[in-house]
């Protein structure tokens, strides 16, 4: 499988306010797991996990989505003003808004720094996000799907749909708390069972698209539960 450095632009860039990602934040037993992927023209299925190389000079890569690796599964927690702290579900490790200067790139570091203010997660349209920092320098970097030969490129978020600095966020597992959103229907899960609340019709499938029964004690992976024509796919550990 070929993997990608993932990495930020050494490039400042004044903001242009926008809206704030619709992201549940996770907190205490309340946890929300998320993929993030790349929104790139032209690339599929791309999301940022943990590196897995052994002795790799890059914590984070970006490889083919597997909805069931805990290593490719985020969460957000509330960081210091309306930022997020971006955390794994395998390592507990966070991405930091702090890098490694890797020429024209810096390479993104994951750690578990209280002192780091965290990431802005910002909508540009059409539900693709920019997610960036300030370092230390005072200069703003954002994550970017970017080869390292790769040139800086100069910042306009008009121009940023569907480009290098575009991700879209995919719940996978909203354990414990309502993953479906619409109306009052409460998707749980609980000793590996999947509760639907306040919802009469509904079904439960593996990937492979067999409907499994609704009370059933299920094997850990990902399963879609469809409601009203909504499907959400939902980690059971």
């Amino acid at each position: 499988m070929k993997k990608r450095n993932l990495s930020v632009i050494l490039f400042l860039f004044l903001c242009v306010m926008g809206a704030q990602a619709q992201i549940k934040l996770s907190s205490g037993n309340q946890v929300y797991w998320y993929n993030l992927l790349s929104a790139k023209s032209g690339v599929r299925n791309l999301a940022i996990g943990e590196n897995a190389e052994a002795g790799a000079a890059f914590p984070i890569a970006v490889v083919d989505q597997n909805v069931s690796d805990p290593s490719q599964q985020w969460k957000f927690v509330a960081a210091q003003g309306g930022n997020y702290y971006i955390v794994n579900r395998k390592s507990g490790k966070q991405i930091l808004a702090s890098s490694l200067a890797q020429g024209t790139l810096n390479a993104t570091q994951l750690g578990t720094d209280e002192a780091d203010k965290g990431l802005t997660v910002e909508e540009i349209e059409g539900g693709q996000y920019m997610i960036y920092g300030t370092e230390e320098d005072g200069v703003v970097r954002y994550l970017a799907l970017q080869e390292l030969s790769s040139e800086g490129v100069v910042l306009n978020k008009k121009k940023m749909i569907n480009s290098p600095f575009a991700w879209s966020i995919q719940i996978v597992d909203g354990t414990g708390i309502a993953a479906i959103t619409e109306g009052d229907v409460l998707i749980m899960v609980k000793e590996r069972q999947i509760v639907v609340e306040n919802a009469k019709r509904y079904s439960v499938t593996n990937l492979a698209g067999v409907k499994m029964p609704k009370n059933a004690i299920l094997e850990p992976g990902v399963y879609v539960v469809t409601v009203g024509g909504v499907s959400k796919n939902v980690y059971v550990e």
